[in-house]
């Protein structure tokens, strides 16, 4: 699975055809009413209105009002994006309802292109699940150095563009919080990549935003190390920082 481009037209394409898709097999299965959520033809009317608006958007950039904008003169970018994400959330949950194979449909890597697309616009990020199970699935089926790169930098662009309520709701002890997975999953990612400089970086933000975790992802990590046989200057990144934040920690 491929890091999916920001980009509208293929985001709408790949919806398009995926929904038929979807829609046939709900059709086949009898059309049932699995939840109290929009049916799927309401939700495939929704996701071609948004489509259309963030259309517009690309083809005049002050159509839309920036997101500092109030609520009372009219949605900006990121309410926008949050209701493709509510939409595609949806469609993931009728899969799984119904019992198909979600990894046929593409919902995660929507998700995670339509993130792109707000982030490099400016738009905040609140409805992450999706986005973030769709980066953990490429993350596992990601092997060269190379690759991991690419997939790290997209995961920072995610976390920059989380709102920072969201973000701070990840420091509590919700230990399945989205914005939190997403902050160990890259620095995961970063350690994969076997670059020094990007796991400084990734376990930086680890210290800073999740102290009490960082002493046993450190440890964990570095029996990750050992086994899979990473490089010594690897190796040597997390042992400074294992023994930076031990286990018995004190802080004063």
């Amino acid at each position: 699975m491929e890091i999916p481009p920001a980009d509208i037209n293929w985001f709408a394409e790949t919806f398009s055809e995926s929904y038929e898709v979807f829609y046939e097999a709900w059709l086949t299965a009898g059309s049932p009413e699995l939840s109290d959520e929009p049916s799927p033809e309401q939700l495939a009317d929704a996701m071609d209105q948004l489509i259309s608006l963030l259309y517009r958007f690309e083809d005049n950039s002050q159509l839309l009002l920036p997101p500092t904008t109030t609520e009372s003169t009219g949605p900006d970018l990121s309410e926008l994006g949050n209701y493709g994400f509510s939409i595609l959330e949806n469609l993931a949950q009728l899969t799984n309802e119904l019992g198909m194979e979600s990894n046929h449909y593409p919902w995660e890597s929507l998700a995670i292109a339509l993130a792109l697309w707000i982030a490099r616009r400016g738009g905040d990020l609140s409805l992450i699940s999706l986005t973030v199970n769709g980066l953990a699935t490429i993350a596992n089926d990601s092997m060269e150095p190379r690759q991991l790169e690419q997939l790290y930098h997209t995961m920072g662009e995610i976390l920059d563009a989380v709102s920072p309520t969201i973000s701070e709701e990840g420091q509590s002890d919700d230990l399945q919080h989205p914005w939190r997975l997403l902050l160990l999953n890259r620095a995961i990612v970063a350690t994969r990549t076997l670059s020094p400089r990007l796991m400084e970086e990734a376990f930086g933000s680890i210290t800073e935003y999740l102290p009490d975790e960082a002493p046993e992802f450190f440890r964990e990590g570095m029996g990750q190390v050992e086994i899979q046989n990473y490089p010594e200057q690897v190796r040597d990144v997390i042992r400074q920082f294992c023994e930076n934040w031990p286990t018995n920690r004190i802080l004063h």
